[in-house]
């Protein structure tokens, strides 16, 4: 026999996931299906291109975790002192 969530239910434990609480955590927690959830996660959908290209909220969380990996890239590269024509003397 197969549960009926409600679509509030089912929306506050998106909400969750979007808040980058992860899946496990949020099935443990709920008692719902990990397939389930993942099921509701891709009916979700965003579009964010004009020709209609559609982007999950999983994908967006991948891409703002690149963005700050990448930002951070960028941080370390600034403060150092030697440029890209130094000597490799001073670059070591």
């Amino acid at each position: 026999m197969s549960k009926q969530y409600s679509q509030a239910y089912k929306k506050a434990l998106i909400k969750q996931y979007s808040n980058e609480e992860k899946i496990s955590s949020i099935c443990a927690e709920s008692g719902v299906a990990r397939s389930t959830l993942y099921k509701w996660l891709q009916a979700v959908q965003v579009p964010v291109s004009p020709n209609g290209e559609k982007v999950t909220i999983r994908e967006i969380n991948e891409l703002r975790r690149k963005v700050q990996k990448y930002k951070n890239m960028i941080k370390i590269l600034q403060s150092v002192d030697c440029m890209v024509f130094s000597p490799a003397k001073d670059k070591l």
